[in-house]
């Protein structure tokens, strides 16, 4: 087990002395990654429910005054927010599903979601409760995270077609009377 260690570990070695990765890649990674996260980030609140009527009735709720955000999100989310009021911290629209995000960005702070908003992970309400511009770092801050993280993709790619590439021929069992063992009836 060692020594097939060692061999992989200088197998990926040599791919990666021999496969650098180049400036262009890291500098188009990290114009894709800025072009991503955006110039805003984002703190909202929300509440995720299976149910579109439920969804419509706790905006009611909401926009008639009858209730917290924070209370409703306790009592009917099922999403792990609930716990603190659906508040779901700073985050980038990029990090988001679509449709929560488009319709989170086109809120105004203090902003109730006039209707509930359909994703994968069923009927969401939100609440906006600010909103901040963000600096992306400097490429010479992030070089050496964007380095190892496309080399991991590089390698795992590569390992990948080794094992796509690979013909594993398994041997047809020996006969019954040749092992010893009695035909089974």
């Amino acid at each position: 087990m060692a020594r097939k260690e060692l061999l992989g570990r200088a197998l990926v070695e040599k791919f990666a002395s021999e496969h650098p990765v180049t400036d262009e890649r890291i500098k188009a990674e990290y114009e894709r990654l800025k072009a991503k996260s955006g110039d805003t980030e984002y703190r909202a609140r929300h509440i995720l429910v299976n149910d579109e009527k439920l969804a419509k009735d706790l905006i009611a709720k909401l926009k008639a005054k009858k209730a917290k955000f924070e209370d409703l999100a306790k009592q009917h989310s099922k999403d792990s927010s609930s716990v603190r009021g659906g508040d779901l911290g700073w985050m980038s629209p990029g990090n988001l599903v679509p449709e929560f995000s488009a319709a989170m960005v086109k809120m105004k702070k203090g902003d109730l979601s006039a209707a509930p908003v359909k994703t994968q992970f069923g009927w969401h309400v939100l609440k906006l409760e600010d909103s901040r511009a963000v600096d992306f770092p400097a490429l010479d801050k992030v070089k050496a995270r964007l380095v190892s993280q496309l080399m991991q993709n590089d390698v795992r790619q590569y390992v990948s077609d080794l094992r796509g590439a690979a013909k594993v021929e398994v041997p047809s069992p020996a006969p019954a009377a040749a092992s010893g063992v009695a035909p089974a009836k």
